[in-house]
């Protein structure tokens, strides 16, 4: 694999339980589709966008390598990392008639 350079962009979003939600990037080294990076919400996801001949690997051998914070897939065509996202606290509000 030649030297590749990662722009790392995480946002953090948080539910109104206060729990983390995380979301699957994919970083692909050559842009598909003029785009380098996409973000899913699952695993599967990435398969119901992309082929596994793009990625790299099928779906199976990503839960074998146990993607989670700070551990990335790092294949030949794209590297897949486990992203938190951020969110504000949004302020209910109610108007009277």
């Amino acid at each position: 694999m030649n030297n590749v350079k990662y722009n790392v962009l995480s946002l953090r979003l948080i539910n109104s339980n206060g729990m983390d939600i995380k979301v699957y990037r994919v970083s692909f080294y050559l842009p598909i589709d003029g785009k380098k990076d996409y973000f899913f919400g699952s695993m599967s996801a990435i398969y119901g966008r992309f082929t596994k001949e793009q990625i790299g690997c099928d779906v199976r051998n990503l839960w074998n390598c146990r993607i989670r914070d700070g551990h990335p897939y790092k294949g030949q065509r794209c590297m897949i990392s486990r992203e938190p996202l951020y969110r504000k606290k949004r302020k209910l509000t109610f108007k009277s008639s």
